[in-house]
């Protein structure tokens, strides 16, 4: 969905405003929105933004970097396409019982989570950030102590259901071909695993600057150190 860029572009804009805000203190408010969203365009052109206030103040972000599981998954089967598992990643086709389904998604999880963890500590070394999405992301595989996780919910079944067949948004293909009733066994069993790890869960029925602000202040609640 567009919730990781819009989010993005939510702290940056909202960080903008905030330096613009000490800086020009008197500044009319038509003048102040023009130039927040001039920063904010000459931010997303040139790809990258260092944080000016707040707690992530000398920190640069780089806007245009977001990994899908998608890519790393058509990445795994060129390099090793013989792997049953990596052949099969994404594809539930073969699961009958729900026990299937959340075995299998436990495994590839588990895989996932030992490649991203190699890719999160790449991205501490050089001081970058980025925006990992997908649906086989547990959190009991992930660094959870390096990186923010969270979690989106469509409690709308109907909404989400259309949602899910009709995609239009971020891709034209899913990473899972399931199909929507096993759909909401993997949720159900992802949401298990939030609760265990309580980690935060929030409903993206919510229109995109709503979410975003929820997003950036739970995330401001709990910084990484």
């Amino acid at each position: 969905d567009t919730w990781a860029k819009n989010t993005i572009d939510q702290a940056i804009g909202s960080d903008i405003s905030a330096y613009i805000g000490q800086s020009y203190p008197n500044l009319p408010e038509k003048n102040r929105n023009a130039l927040i969203s001039e920063e904010l365009g000459k931010a997303q052109k040139a790809g990258n933004y260092q944080f000016k206030t707040g707690q992530f103040t000398g920190q640069t972000i780089n806007i245009k970097q977001q990994i899908g599981l998608s890519a790393i998954a058509q990445t795994l089967r060129y390099i090793n396409n013989k792997n049953p598992l990596i052949k099969g990643l994404g594809n539930f086709s073969n699961c009958i019982t729900e026990k299937d389904f959340i075995k299998k998604l436990h495994t590839e999880a588990k895989l996932i989570g030992k490649i991203l963890k190699n890719i999160i500590e790449k991205f501490i070394i050089t001081g970058e950030h980025c925006v990992i999405d997908g649906v086989e992301l547990l959190p009991q595989y992930l660094p959870l102590k390096k990186i923010y996780y969270i979690t989106l919910i469509l409690k709308n079944i109907k909404k989400h259901k259309k949602r899910f067949l009709n995609p239009s948004i971020t891709r034209k293909k899913r990473f899972s071909n399931a199909n929507f009733n096993a759909v909401k066994i993997i949720e159900k069993e992802i949401l298990r695993n939030n609760s265990n790890y309580n980690t935060p869960v929030f409903e993206s029925g919510l229109n995109e600057k709503d979410l975003a602000d929820l997003i950036i202040k739970e995330l401001h609640l709990k910084p990484i150190k």
